[in-house]
């Protein structure tokens, strides 16, 4: 028993299509879909609402809009199966994703799996008839570094129990994008699996989508999910908050020498040295990776929830 759970803010021109794929799921007998409508201004949620009077398996949820992340969480509160599939409003799930995570989620006992996906450039999408096996899988005693490490988190691709998200909180309410705080505080919750079996396609040309057009909101919400995770958890292992530093300092330093083109203040390259010292000299960690913010910050404007 499966719970949709898709954001759809401004996703109006898509959410058919997406609808469709969920529907057309194979393997399963029972579902709901829930659709979080953020007072999205494209006419998205009374469309959801014209859907949900011909189809009893789908609700709206109507919220404010303070950022993908607490619309997630408001389809995770609404949900009312054991299992919850998360999706952004313009991705489409090959015909075998639900249970093709559902059976690698079952293998490992894992309280969550993270697939992966890719992108298409034509009217839609194609699909092998088969997902193909993993080239890499990351087991659940692995997870926490590995995401911190690679970040591979995205929504349309995982798969998580109900009321294990609900426990931690599912995305944190702080950071304005979803997708990566949510996998950071799973990974430290409980045991997710990390594979790379391709379950979703989302068109590549869509500059909604924050990995294209908001990069500075992205890689300051990477950073800011990893302090947020540090702070509330100081038991985390010294060597790992070790690695978040130096992935959250490098980001900031790339930030502004790459994207920002501007000069790095001396700040942030002490910082990014600091983040080279054994994990058992003591550090304010967490106040080192908050103070990587500031690179962003410095270069335009962040939402924040």
């Amino acid at each position: 028993m499966i719970s949709y759970v898709i954001n759809a803010f401004g996703k109006r021109a898509h959410l058919p299509a997406v609808l469709a794929a969920i529907r057309a799921q194979q393997g399963l007998e029972t579902y709901e879909i829930i659709v979080v409508d953020p007072a999205s201004p494209d006419g998205v949620g009374a469309y959801a609402e014209a859907e949900a009077a011909q189809d009893a398996r789908l609700r709206v949820v109507h919220v404010a809009d303070h950022g993908p992340g607490q619309a997630i969480n408001a389809g995770l509160a609404a949900a009312r199966f054991p299992l919850c599939h998360l999706l952004d409003g313009d991705d489409l799930l090959a015909p075998t994703a639900t249970i093709t995570l559902l059976e690698d989620m079952k293998a490992y006992r894992a309280d969550a799996v993270i697939g992966q996906g890719g992108f298409y450039t034509g009217a839609a999408p194609v699909f092998p008839p088969e997902i193909p096996a993993a080239t890499w899988i990351v087991r659940p005693e692995e997870a926490l570094q590995a995401m911190i490490r690679h970040a591979p988190s995205n929504m349309s691709g995982t798969l998580i129990r109900t009321e294990f998200a609900r426990s931690f909180g599912g995305c944190d309410a702080r950071v304005w994008v979803h997708d990566y705080s949510l996998s950071l505080r799973a990974c430290h919750a409980g045991r997710v699996l990390l594979t790379d079996r391709p379950v979703w396609q989302g068109p590549a040309t869509d500059e909604s989508r924050i990995m294209l057009s908001q990069k500075r909101q992205m890689f300051h919400d990477f950073n800011a999910a990893l302090a947020y995770l540090v702070e509330d958890h100081p038991e985390i292992p010294a060597a790992l908050q070790r690695l978040a530093l130096n992935r959250a300092t490098g980001r900031a330093l790339k930030w502004l020498r790459r994207e920002a083109q501007q000069a790095a203040p001396l700040g942030a390259f002490l910082r990014y040295g600091l983040s080279y010292l054994p994990p058992q000299v003591p550090l304010r960690r967490a106040d080192l990776l908050h103070a990587t913010l500031a690179a962003f910050q410095a270069t335009g404007s962040i939402r924040k929830p």
